[in-house]
């Protein structure tokens, strides 16, 4: 399986020995901008806006080849990544 990081690099998981989850923090910015935008458009509902923010994840790949590197997933592309290596 492929997935993803935040920056669009692919990663195969074939490729990958080993990873550990380092941090996980939903993006504060985009919380505070879609909340914004939405209290504006719809009012006071438009509030639940801000609760959709998506999760990022800090997750060290270790590489089979010994080769170690961080990288930013999102949720769905976290979730590939824990059910195949």
């Amino acid at each position: 399986m492929t997935f993803f990081d935040t920056k669009n690099n692919l990663y195969s998981t074939n490729d990958i020995a080993d990873y550990q989850l380092t941090d996980s923090k939903k993006s504060g910015g985009s919380a505070v901008i879609r909340a914004g935008l939405g209290a504006m458009v719809f009012g006071p509902t438009g509030l639940l806006a801000g609760a959709t923010a998506k999760k990022k994840y800090t997750v060290l790949l270790i590489h089979k080849s010994g080769f170690k590197e961080m990288v930013v997933l999102n949720e769905s592309n976290l979730k590939i990544l824990m059910e195949n290596v």
